[in-house]
């Protein structure tokens, strides 16, 4: 009994042993190929909420958005522009950088920015409105603004920056003051790991 009792015991060993190191050894293969270990990142929630008036930054694991600015208007002859708004309200685009903080990973920002989700102090939700950034683009043109729109819709390569107008909603003329929700991840479903920033208009 004893004799199984010792087999057994130095099984477990021997599989626990191998087991170190072959992940000493994949590691050791990694460095030497010239290769960096990638670390463990270590997820921290995030505060409930990150109040900011017109400006402000919103870090996560792998990037950090920055809010500089909202900015209100309504397009030239709205009321027979193919981007114009309905009666009563008008455009709000948000001017936004993103710094890609990451070594190892893109980040999707496309999909993070088609989960955002905008309120306002109500709790009235005002969905992304792809004409709001069209209107914007066609009202002031700006050749740089297109081209950091364009890569900021896309998936951001580690250490990138690209600040353009890149999210843009239809809004009551009377509502000033609204939150913006962002996950880290793009899964709008997750909104544990979410993050929030305050912004308004004049």
């Amino acid at each position: 009994m004893k004799s199984s009792l010792n087999i057994a015991r130095c099984g477990v060993a021997i599989v626990t042993l191998f087991f170190f190191t072959a992940c000493s050894s994949n590691k050791n293969d990694i460095a030497a190929a010239g290769k960096k270990v990638p670390p463990v990142r270590k997820w921290k929630p995030s505060p409930p909420a990150i109040q900011v008036n017109e400006q402000g930054t919103l870090t996560f694991p792998d990037y950090e958005l920055t809010l500089y600015g909202a900015f209100a208007f309504q397009p030239e002859n709205n009321g027979s522009s193919l981007v114009g708004t309905e009666k009563g309200k008008q455009y709000i685009v948000l001017d936004l950088g993103v710094q890609n903080t990451s070594e190892y990973e893109s980040v999707d920002m496309g999909s993070i920015l088609l989960s955002a989700k905008v309120t306002d102090e109500k709790g009235n939700v005002y969905p992304a409105n792809p004409l709001a950034v069209a209107a914007y683009q066609m009202a002031y043109p700006d050749q740089n603004q297109k081209t950091e729109y364009k890569a900021m819709k896309g998936k951001i390569k580690p250490g990138r920056y690209y600040r353009a107008t890149a999210f843009g909603f239809e809004a009551p003329v009377s509502i000033k003051s609204f939150v913006i929700t962002l996950n880290h991840n793009g899964d709008f479903r997750d909104e544990g790991y979410a993050q929030r920033a305050k912004f308004s208009v004049d």
